[in-house]
């Protein structure tokens, strides 16, 4: 054998291999966001599902949605299909006579709360079926065509990546784990719909579109292009294209005459319309209805195309869907399995495709994180299963309000459109790139060849996985170890201007009702007339009294104080007496800029909570004290 030779055969030996390790690491993840989230939306889905139940033992099923808004416990009443609580009702069955035999209170129950999402795991893993028969077909009928793939995914097939690809998604994450809706359930029948298509089984098709419908009209995104594809009678498509709405014009017939019903789901409808056609450029355009219209039109006039043309095109609509249209953020998960299944089935650019989707799903995560009312609206995301009993915790005091109140601490609210344009770029990279044509000229050029370089990728995979897992555990968590706070009991609160006329300092002076440790300052500022042109600021600082050296000090821009904020000061872990005496001062530190300088506010109440607390505004007493915290 030559030297060249040895060499080239060495070269195709799998160097590095992480795929195994880095798609245990997110499984793990997986099943304790299992144990650990548990989003508003599901726990009413469970409770309507038990209301079903209910109805009909009682003999008034088409009074369903009266009755769910007379009974229902929890936020909402049932606002979705029928059809999606008769398979939430069959699978609650002993939810339900748990409650009728020993009136057990499942919604404060962790193990029926799991029990009651545990079909969304189900209908992940039956996803991940589809989507690896799916890819099969397609690499059957390529017939091999593709680039033989070394480094981190030597010898594995395509249901390994497309567990590897689905399960280790920051996508799937975020929809399915930590919100956990139920648009998986549409998700598989859509895939078992494209199944049937792309296998030639035309009756099977239209039946699982039918049976998606009232899961997720959505699905209706996907069967129009697919069946324009096949049919170019104008009679036939509009006959097949009304057979997929059976059910929901069954349910119509059923409880049509009920006004709760039409306003339920009617509001739910209206708000998924706007979303649609709302623009999201300034010149007013909606970018997805102009490539939906523009993919129907391809669809009309093109003949049957091959698998991989298929599955690009269901992924260019809902990739399009995302990236253009305002999304409710649990949507996301809807363009995920297309894209998987191109990763599957095409050996060249998969670790490129990797990095796009992973850097796109995280950004979509931080500026949904930012800007949406789902990961903001939940105080509860944690602390309805495992997380609080295992810990032992008491009522706790959160550490933040919510995910943006987290960021708007540390200034990450500011990148918003920064993780909105990644978002964007990395999606119409993956809408591009992954053109079966553009795959073909390409070829080798869309490969990371580096074994290194690509088993770097797939850690950084799992390292956005993570953080999106630890991010809204970290905003929701809880610290039981409070030293003191007057928020919850304040009586009147008003602000002290600093810095306006005469005012340029105050002082809370407080002793504390017990000893403990503290290593937080949280007070309210607020700031009305923030300007680039006020070089004013304020100094904070926590003093033990008789002291001069500072507990924590912290001098904060005006400029840089926010309408309204919670400001955090950080020192190192402190012992705090309760016969001892302590002082919060702030301090107004003048600009150079002083006559259009605005005038920052530091919050106080009317009422004092704290043991021996006086408030001195330049050295003069006043009622009231200042609104502050301090804990772990």
């Amino acid at each position: 054998m030559s030297v060249e030779t040895e060499i080239k055969e060495d070269s195709r030996k799998p160097v590095i291999t992480v795929s195994g390790s880095v798609l245990n690491f997110s499984v793990l993840l997986i099943l304790a966001g299992f144990m650990i989230y548990m989003y508003a939306d599901i726990t009413d889905t469970i409770e309507n599902s038990v209301l079903l139940l209910r109805c009909i033992s009682e003999g008034h099923i088409r009074d369903f949605y009266e009755y769910s808004v007379a009974n229902s416990t929890t936020l909402y009443a049932a606002n979705y299909s029928f059809f999606t609580y008769i398979i939430w009702a069959l699978w609650n069955i002993p939810i339900f006579l748990s409650w009728k035999i020993y009136g057990a209170n499942y919604l404060s129950s962790p193990p029926a709360l799991m029990w009651g999402k545990l079909p969304l795991i189900f209908a992940a893993v039956i996803a991940v079926l589809l989507m690896n028969r799916i890819a099969a077909e397609i690499i059957k009928e390529k017939d091999g065509n593709g680039s033989e793939e070394y480094g981190p995914f030597a010898g594995k097939g395509p249901g390994f990546i497309c567990i590897f690809a689905f399960f280790g998604s920051s996508a799937f994450l975020l929809s399915l784990v930590i919100l956990t809706q139920i648009d998986i359930i549409a998700l598989d029948l859509i895939l078992l719909g494209v199944l049937f298509y792309i296998t030639n089984r035309e009756k099977m098709f239209i039946i699982a579109f039918a049976l998606a419908m009232p899961f997720k009209t959505f699905a209706l995104f996907v069967f129009l292009p697919l069946i324009l594809l096949k049919e170019k009678n104008i009679l036939k498509i509009v006959g097949k294209t009304l057979c997929i709405f059976i059910l929901p014009l069954t349910e119509a017939l059923l409880f049509g005459r009920s006004a709760i019903y039409r306003a339920a789901l009617g509001s739910q409808a209206r708000d998924a319309f706007r979303q649609l056609l709302g623009p999201n450029f300034p010149s007013g355009t909606c970018i997805f209805i102009l490539v939906f219209v523009a993919v129907l039109v391809y669809c009309i006039l093109a003949a049957n195309r091959s698998r991989r043309e298929i599955i690009y095109i269901c992924f260019l609509v809902l990739g399009s869907f995302v990236t253009f249209v305002q999304i409710t953020t649990y949507w996301v998960i809807l363009m995920l399995p297309f894209l998987v299944i191109i990763i599957a089935a095409e050996s060249r650019g998969r670790i490129l495709y990797l990095l796009l989707e992973a850097v796109a799903s995280f950004c979509f995560f931080m500026e949904e994180a930012i800007s949406s009312v789902p990961l903001n609206e939940d105080g509860m995301l944690i602390n309805r299963l495992l997380l609080r009993p295992l810990s032992g915790r008491s009522e706790a005091v959160y550490s933040y309000d919510s995910m943006i109140d987290m960021f708007t601490r540390y200034g990450i609210d500011q990148c918003y459109e920064a993780f909105f344009s990644i978002f964007m770029a990395c999606m119409l990279l993956l809408l591009i790139l992954t053109h079966p044509r553009i795959v073909d000229r390409a070829g080798e050029k869309l490969e990371i060849k580096n074994p290194v370089s690509a088993a770097a990728v797939l850690i950084l995979r799992a390292v956005l996985f993570a953080t999106v897992f630890w991010l809204p555990l970290h905003a929701y968590g809880a610290v039981d170890r409070l030293l003191f706070s007057n928020r919850e009991y304040a009586d009147q609160e008003y602000g002290i201007k600093i810095m306006d006329e005469d005012v340029h300092s105050v002082v809370q002076v407080f002793k504390i009702l017990n000893d403990g440790t503290a290593r937080k300052l949280k007070l309210r500022l607020k700031n009305n007339n923030s300007t680039r042109s006020d070089f004013s600021s304020l100094k904070i600082s926590l003093y033990e009294s008789g002291k001069e050296e500072p507990i924590a000090e912290k001098i904060i821009g005006c400029s840089l104080i926010p309408a309204n904020s919670d400001t955090v000061i950080s020192f190192r872990k402190t012992e705090f007496k309760k016969d001892t005496e302590y002082e919060i001062r702030i301090e107004g530190i003048e600009g150079v800029n002083t006559e259009t300088a605005p005038v920052p506010e530091v919050y106080a109440s009317s009422s004092i909570f704290s043991y021996y607390g006086q408030l001195y505004i330049d050295g003069e007493s006043c009622g009231g004290e200042l609104y502050f915290e301090l804990g772990e």
